[in-house]
């Protein structure tokens, strides 16, 4: 995989941004994954539909839209009304796991080896019952079921982490790809041995507002040890920023009207350049965002809605802008 920049402290050993040639990005984000008149749902023992994932896909997508990216956008908001490109559009344009195949399958011949690829998406993430698969669930992928009266994620229509796995190295033909998942368990999107995480835990009443190097260092570290046979996303296909660990679930933030950790994540092009190199890069973006859910969600939340973003390590760092 190619070296972009490695980031120790407040220093860049080296510093190739100029040579990537374009950006793309692909946002999903899933607010309503069944209609609001669906009649199951007054009577379901769950609620499947969230409340800020269509402002995610929508912001992030302006984010990266105004830093260069071509972006390609899809996302369903808490009114059933479905966008693609920004656009109302209707369902035969959701966010699912069939357009996520056309999405990337149009990229294939367009990106070229130096150029830089971002997948985000907001949504439900689900783990299966034995713990060894993980799952987004786009649109299409949840169904209800009458013998126990709730909405459940279907594993054939949401994305498992091999699937995403293989998308990626089929049509995505740059080593700089990065994946962000704001979702539940969607840590297990990161192959163990090199899932990154700083310290104090996430429980600890520790004032950790500050963003550190630690985790940088550590990710270095965990490269040179680097043996598995995880079936997650691997290092060597895609950088994995994941909103919460394998086992964590991860939350909406009502006060800010986004996912707890998108909300942070569209602060990096202010406070995200941690080395005032001119530039932000992956690790970059996953120390601030560490940081501020560390030092502003989790000691609110400290039990009962706590959550630890974690990043998939080595000395591979994309910039991301």
């Amino acid at each position: 995989m190619t070296l972009l920049v490695v980031v120790i402290g407040s220093c860049s050993m080296f510093d190739y941004s100029t040579i990537v040639s374009n950006k793309y990005a692909i946002i999903y984000g899933v607010t309503n994954y069944v209609p609001l008149n669906d009649p199951n749902l007054p009577t379901a023992y769950n609620d499947p539909n969230l409340s800020y994932p269509h402002l995610d896909a929508k912001d992030l997508s302006d984010m990266l839209t105004a830093k260069g990216y071509t972006v390609t956008s899809r996302w369903v908001d808490d009114q059933d009304n479905f966008y693609h490109d920004g656009v109302l559009a209707t369902v035969a344009e959701a966010p699912s796991k069939a357009n996520l195949s056309v999405d990337l399958a149009a990229l294939k011949t367009k990106i070229k080896p130096d150029d830089v690829f971002v997948f985000y998406f907001s949504g439900h993430g689900t783990q299966s019952p034995d713990g060894t698969m993980e799952y987004f669930d786009p649109f299409g992928s949840v169904q209800y079921n009458p013998s126990n009266h709730f909405y459940q994620a279907d594993p054939t229509t949401s994305v498992a982490d091999t699937e995403m796995g293989s998308l990626l190295s089929a049509n995505i033909g740059t080593a700089r790809k990065v994946v962000i998942l704001d979702s539940c368990n969607s840590g297990g999107f990161i192959g163990n041995t090199l899932e990154v995480d700083t310290m104090p835990s996430t429980t600890s009443s520790f004032d950790w507002t500050l963003p550190t190097p630690v985790t940088i260092i550590q990710a270095i570290e965990n490269y040179a040890r680097f043996t598995t046979t995880s079936t997650a996303v691997s290092p060597y296909n895609a950088q994995v920023l994941s909103a919460a660990g394998t086992d964590e679930l991860s939350y909406d933030d009502s006060g800010h009207k986004h996912g707890a950790m998108t909300y942070y994540l569209l602060q990096i092009p202010t406070y995200g350049d941690l080395n005032n190199d001119g530039h932000v890069s992956v690790l970059e973006a996953f120390s601030f965002v560490k940081a501020q859910i560390q030092g502003n969600w989790n000691v609110v939340n400290p039990i009962t809605e706590a959550f630890t973003p974690h990043v998939s390590g080595g000395p591979v760092d994309f910039i991301l802008f």
